[in-house]
């Protein structure tokens, strides 16, 4: 009996699989992947109608983005969470996602996921700042090791100088010296850059998380609210998840967010998120 009841779940699971990677592919996101549970089919629908929901724009803030089913969260209430770390980025979506009313239909966006890609959205900018970051790291160490490696080289040359005392050993010291400059010179312009793109990244991720940023997608959003605080009770417990709840209502109830924020309704219909 064991036998045929596992018979009957390993095509179910291939299927999911499948319908997981032409999610992939057609939205654009990172990996959409198991975690502590594997995602059934009815879920990878309820999934492709929330991401279904969005527009072209708002879709590339999950380029790189994973998303992940959890189970049972480790917060009281929580459904979702959008987390970045040394592993990446990737949105966990738990167990209470799909229950309640209407949460696990297909035909319409479900508000825990549209929600944590509203985070996203807004942390975009910072993943693209360290995105270039690591990648200038990664320049300058290349450019520190070949300007090491070429003092190892001239060194070299310069005891054998020193052993044999001859002028063509001679010669080969002052040749390897010349292409010091251009690799020191070369190492000293891109550690700057990678300096600089550090400094960007921390004053990105200082204002992302600041109540009153000074400058990008969020302050634009709380010059919106007009001193309110936010659409919903969690929404008023940060910018950020203010942030993220009017945007899931924009997509899964307008007419709520337009009762209870009419301006912020307004600019998202104006695409004043992604514009």
């Amino acid at each position: 009996m064991r036998l045929a009841l596992l018979l009957l779940l390993i095509p179910q699971l291939a299927f999911a699989g499948g319908l997981a990677d032409r999610l992939e592919q057609r939205f654009g996101t990172g990996e959409i992947r198991p975690g502590v549970r594997r995602w059934t089919e009815p879920e990878l629908k309820v999934l492709e109608a929330s991401l279904a929901s969005l527009e072209p724009k708002e879709l590339r803030a999950l380029r790189g983005v994973d998303i992940v089913r959890q189970g049972l969260s480790p917060r009281p209430f929580g459904a979702g969470l959008y987390k970045v770390d040394r592993r990446g980025a990737r949105i966990l979506i738990y167990d209470r996602a799909f229950r309640g009313p209407g949460k696990g239909s297909s035909r319409k966006p479900n508000r825990t996921i549209v929600h944590e890609v509203g985070h996203a959205i807004s942390h975009k900018p910072v993943r693209d700042a360290q995105r270039k970051a690591r990648r200038d790291v990664n320049a300058a160490n290349a450019a520190v090791d070949a300007y090491n490696a070429q003092v190892r080289r001239t060194n070299a040359a310069a005891r054998r100088f020193n052993r044999s005392q001859k002028a063509s050993d001679r010669k080969t010291v002052d040749r390897e010296r010349r292409k010091l400059r251009p690799l020191g010179e070369r190492k000293d312009a891109l550690m700057k850059v990678a300096q600089a793109s550090n400094r960007t990244t921390r004053q990105l991720h200082r204002r992302h998380r600041s109540p009153t940023p000074r400058g990008g997608l969020l302050k634009e959003y709380r010059q919106q609210l007009r001193g309110k605080r936010g659409p919903t009770p969690y929404g008023r417990t940060s910018l950020q998840e203010s942030f993220a709840e009017s945007f899931s209502l924009h997509h899964c109830d307008p007419s709520a967010l337009k009762k209870k924020l009419p301006r912020v309704a307004e600019w998202f219909r104006a695409r004043g998120h992604v514009d």
